[in-house]
């Protein structure tokens, strides 16, 4: 029911909408939502740990993901899931230097959950420290990265600031 959707921010219930099409009950499609996010955020979440780690470290990370007393919330029909494979996205893509992936996926974010809009500054602190090895390597190109990355970061902030215009 729509009139219950109101504790929402709009993309999950949005989500939950797309996969009604599919599976025609609200609560399953809620519920293939959260499942589907939760499979998607232990794969964002073994990749991200790639980049510092080893595989079995990474795997061991994944593990414990969905393990702690409170995974329970991955497979239940609420925000959680959605959330996390969004944000573990955003700050996977800002590692790997793709901003414009960065931004749409913490847009995303921050329209799911107003905390979303928190991920400009783990994004922020990433942008500046790869401004300043880009700095060190070349300082011609210093202007051009400096202002599509920062305004990429900024652009986080746009799902939150859409939510608050619905």
């Amino acid at each position: 029911d729509p009139m219950y959707h109101i504790v929402f921010f709009p993309l999950f219930p949005i989500m939950i909408k797309l996969f009604s099409f599919v599976f025609r009950d609200m609560l399953l499609s809620a519920v293939m939502v959260t499942t589907v996010f939760s499979c998607g955020a232990g794969l964002a979440a073994y990749e991200l740990c790639l980049l510092d780690f080893d595989r079995k470290t990474a795997l061991r990370f994944v593990k414990y993901m969905f393990i702690i007393p409170a995974a329970f919330f991955y497979c239940a029909p609420m925000t959680e899931s959605l959330f996390i494979f969004l944000c573990l996205m955003c700050i996977y893509f800002a590692r790997k230097n793709s901003f414009l992936l960065c931004a749409v996926f913490g847009s995303l974010a921050a329209f799911t959950r107003s905390q979303g809009a928190i991920l400009m500054l783990p994004c922020a602190i990433i942008a500046l420290t790869d401004t300043v090895k880009a700095y060190r390597n070349d300082k011609k190109l210093l202007w051009k990265k400096l202002i599509s990355r920062w305004a990429c970061v900024l652009l986080i902030a746009s799902g939150l600031l859409a939510y608050l215009g619905i």
